[in-house]
């Protein structure tokens, strides 16, 4: 097993407020690393050694010298960053544990750690494999590695991140800490929990960096550390990849990916508060004849009727489809391909099923809520506070008459016809939507004059008294019958309730998440 490189020193605050004047003064900042290598997004880095394009240069300024030494992990020789940034800067960043020697270049120093702006952060976590600094053993990480924060994996959990304001945040499976910190502005307290004691002092150190007082970051195994105690917020990011012999913390998840998942959702009825909301973000299953969002209940035990759950779906993957994943990547060979496939059969695994979860610890009284979305082409947290708020609203709403609905923006009409002896003959009629969740549903062709009534002035009512009068829906349909189908309309996102002037977000507007901080 590789050496671990050194942690970073958490006594020295002299050195840290050096190191941190430095990044502000080099303008060291999610925008200003986009601008320079040309790139969308913070998530869409990727390091020499991994295959930037070379005209993806970074330059040789103060920014460009700490791309190239703390994201792409290259070293530079000591005079070169003395002369660049001042002994004092260089200094401090030595004194840090963040720089070292290089092993085989004694003028020259790398790396300890990657250090990378997102958002308004600046996040240290473990150097990659094939970074001179990471370990005396090229291409291999330590089993308690920490997993960067700019990874493909962590953009769509902290894309879904929550973004109300709550009271106290646990955050599980914490690793740098960066969901902790990048919710700290919302929240009185926050706590960064991992199983992993580097971890722990990673999270504790990007605390420091980032002057975050609210934090407190703790080793243990999941709950353990905070036992006895209820949080108003628990998010998580577990290690989910299926494995059969997976050594590294950060990632393996047990031979179904679910063995850590399934424990933190066992635990949310003693330590989610009531009022509560849990975000996890991932992968689980679907087993035979019992989809994800059954299971969720089950694993929430006997008092599952306290809690609504959503399942908000990104992608899914048959165990087949996930075997072939490992073999095209030369993560597996045939030979422990075919025999995790024989093992995820055995444990009735019907699909992967990777996206987000919310379950909130509800109060009123009422039949608890059970919904599983496939996600459209936005990724945020707007679109599951839509579903959430859709939801909730139905829910409870006793109200369904004296709403004004109207056609969602975007939603497509499609009639088909079968061929006759007399001609075409209208059969069907169906409306699908893609966005905030992809939805489609079939209806009878006389829904084609009814829809347009849905325009936003209109009441529920007054459509249902109208498409009676003229024909459209049978004089002897009950109410309730009509109240179903507008339900499901809603639901499906088929029909908002924004006023047609606001046309475009199909989220409530009387109840919008506040934005994400700006990057």
């Amino acid at each position: 097993m590789p050496q671990a490189p050194p942690l970073p020193r958490l006594d020295r605050p002299d050195a840290l407020e050096r190191f941190r004047r430095l990044l502000q003064a080099e303008d060291f900042t999610e925008g200003a690393v986009c601008r320079r290598l040309g790139l969308d997004s913070i998530y869409d880095f990727r390091s020499r050694r991994a295959g930037r394009p070379s005209h993806q240069d970074p330059g040789d300024d103060g920014l460009g010298r700490l791309i190239s030494l703390f994201m792409d992990g290259d070293p530079a020789p000591s005079t070169h960053l003395a002369d660049r940034f001042g002994n004092e800067a260089v200094e401090g960043i030595l004194a840090l544990n963040l720089l070292g020697p290089h092993p085989d270049d004694a003028q020259a120093l790398a790396a300890r750690a990657l250090v990378y702006p997102i958002a308004s952060l600046h996040i240290a976590s473990d150097l990659n494999e094939d970074a001179p600094g990471a370990s005396g053993d090229a291409g291999r990480l330590h089993n308690d590695a920490v997993y960067p924060a700019i990874a493909d994996a962590v953009q769509g959990f902290l894309a879904d991140l929550p973004r109300t304001p709550c009271r106290h945040l646990l955050d599980l499976c914490a690793g740098t800490g960066v969901a902790a910190l990048a919710s700290a502005p919302r929240a009185e307290a926050v706590w960064a929990l991992d199983i992993t004691p580097r971890a722990t002092h990673f999270a504790r150190f990007n605390g420091l960096l980032n002057g975050v007082e609210t934090l407190t970051a703790l080793a243990g195994d999941l709950y353990q550390p905070v036992e006895g105690q209820s949080f108003d917020r628990i998010v998580a990011h577990p290690p989910y990849l299926p494995t059969l012999d997976g050594d590294l913390v950060f990632r393996d998840g047990g031979q179904d990916g679910e063995g850590v998942f399934r424990r933190i959702v066992e635990g949310l009825p003693a330590h989610l508060a009531p009022g509560g909301l849990f975000y996890g973000h991932g992968m689980a299953t679907d087993r035979r004849d019992v989809p994800l969002e059954a299971r969720l209940r089950t694993m929430l035990g006997s008092r599952h009727e306290e809690f609504d759950v959503y399942v908000a779906v990104s992608r899914t993957l048959s165990p087949e489809q996930f075997v072939l994943s490992r073999l095209r990547s030369r993560r597996a060979s045939p030979q422990e391909a075919a025999r995790h496939l024989e093992v995820l059969k055995s444990l009735d695994v019907e699909r992967f099923v990777q996206g987000s979860i919310l379950i909130e610890h509800v109060t009123e009284a009422r039949t608890p809520i059970t919904s599983r979305r496939r996600r459209g082409p936005g990724q945020g947290w707007p679109e599951l506070a839509w579903l959430r708020d859709r939801e909730r609203m139905l829910a409870g709403s006793s109200t369904l008459s004296e709403l004004e609905p109207r056609l969602t923006r975007g939603a497509r009409v499609e009639t088909a016809y079968r061929v006759t002896d007399e001609g075409l003959a209208g059969e069907s009629l169906q409306i699908t939507v893609e966005a905030p969740f992809q939805a489609a549903v079939r209806l009878p062709m006389d829904a084609g004059q009814l829809l347009p009534l849905f325009d936003g002035t209109r009441t529920v009512e007054a459509v249902r008294r109208e498409g009676t009068e003229r024909g459209i829906l049978p004089a002897d349909l009950p109410p309730a019958e009509f109240h179903r189908l507008v339900r499901s309309l809603l639901g499906g996102g088929f029909l908002t309730l924004e006023a047609a002037s606001t046309a475009g977000s199909p989220r409530p507007a009387e109840n919008r998440p506040e934005p994400p901080p700006a990057g």
